[in-house]
């Protein structure tokens, strides 16, 4: 966002308002401040914007990647955090976290503290990463002690630990191979198995193991879905973006057609959390 208030506007506005420039009142500045901490909000306001993502690309086996990140203190401090890399626990529930004190990545099995902004929530199986839960708060206090991180979840229930809005679960169906063709159908719901409300844009995506990011082996004749529910594919025979409406149970699958021997885990990323699917495999 570009500051839209110019000299030459700055100019006319004085013109103007003569009577209040006389009085030392400069609604120019007013105004540059005013669009400025909206600015700085929005760029704040996204947890996307502010960094802290799984980078899958980074990671590999129990080492999990997370980006550079931002956040703010409220009381006029921006930090600034790079890219770091933790060694998660095997078979286990990981709670990875940044410790505002020194601006440090951790993860622990026990749960999140005061004094750390939780990252995500992490499972772990037979050494790889099985799934992904983005549990960053859009609002949290840092200072003040009234309320902890772990009090602040991403629905913003202040002085809960409890989210209003239960948590996304995804169930899986793959089908038989049938020339050269294994079908992987989704259906995404609540984890009490309430309805989603609103249309949604996933993004599927084929990995070499549960937990891992992009293949490196594209599908020979390639990963599609209904020409209506498709949006666009990224990577040829890998990765596209899939069309899901309201009503419709949240229901969707993805075909994969491939000649030869493989196994694909199908990554489905929704929202913030990523999920996986059996092992689909072709002999």
């Amino acid at each position: 966002m570009s500051q839209p208030i110019s000299t030459a506007v700055e100019e006319r506005i004085n013109r103007e308002l003569m009577s209040l420039k006389a009085s030392g009142i400069s609604i120019p500045a007013q105004l540059k401040s005013l669009f400025n901490a909206i600015a700085a909000y929005r760029d704040l306001e996204s947890p996307m914007e502010s960094g802290f993502a799984w980078s899958p690309e980074n990671s590999s086996g129990l080492d999990f990647a997370v980006t550079a990140g931002r956040y703010h203190t409220g009381r006029g401090a921006l930090h600034i955090v790079a890219a770091d890399v933790v060694t998660l626990a095997d078979d286990d529930l990981n709670y990875v976290y940044l410790d505002v004190t020194d601006d440090s990545l951790g993860t622990n099995t026990t749960g999140f503290v005061q004094d750390q902004l939780p990252l995500f929530e992490v499972t772990t199986a037979g050494g790889e990463i099985t799934n992904v839960l983005r549990v960053l708060p859009r609002l949290m206090v840092v200072h003040g002690g009234v309320l902890g991180f772990n009090q602040l979840r991403p629905s913003l229930v202040l002085g809960s630990s409890e989210d209003v809005i239960p948590p996304i679960a995804v169930a899986w169906e793959i089908t038989d191979e049938a020339s050269d063709t294994r079908e992987a159908v989704f259906t995404i719901h609540h984890g009490d198995e309430s309805a989603l409300i609103g249309n949604r844009i996933v993004e599927v995506f084929l990995a070499d193991s549960p937990g891992g990011w992009l293949t490196s082996t594209a599908a020979s004749v390639g990963i599609y879905t209904d020409v209506n529910r498709q949006v666009e594919e990224l990577d040829a025979g890998k990765r596209l973006r899939v069309k899901i409406l309201s009503g419709e149970s949240y229901f969707a699958s993805v075909t994969i057609e491939h000649s030869g021997a493989k196994t694909w885990y199908v990554g489905l990323i929704v929202g913030d959390q990523i999920f996986y699917s059996p092992p689909v495999a072709f002999v």
